[in-house]
């Protein structure tokens, strides 16, 4: 079971959530401490795009998209043949969408 050891929250940019009733975008990170597994996720519903910065990747892991709902179905979930490097260390969200990146 994840702890709160296990998340690290994050606004906009990294390590700074903003839980205010206005804020409608969330994201976190989550780690398995058994297996060393990473994803960041994030959800903006806002209104409007946002700017996200990442948080860098641990032990010099690197962000592989996995799902992106500003794609139309199927393309929003990429099958793990087809997963690669996510280069952005920021990137504009669009309007009530999310994204889920996992370290490799």
């Amino acid at each position: 079971f994840l702890t709160t050891d296990d998340i690290l929250w994050h606004g906009k940019e990294p390590f700074h959530p903003h839980f205010e009733w206005s804020s409608s975008f969330v994201a976190f990170t989550l780690t398995d401490k058994v297996t060393n597994e990473e994803l960041y996720i994030a959800f903006n519903a806002e209104n409007h795009p946002v700017e996200v910065t990442f948080p860098k990747a641990s032990s010099g892991k690197q962000w592989v998209l996995v799902a992106n709902t500003a794609n139309e179905a199927p393309f929003d979930f990429i099958d793990e043949k087809d997963r690669s490097i996510f280069p952005y260390e920021k990137y504009e969200m669009i309007d009530h969408s999310s994204l889920i990146l996992k370290a490799y």
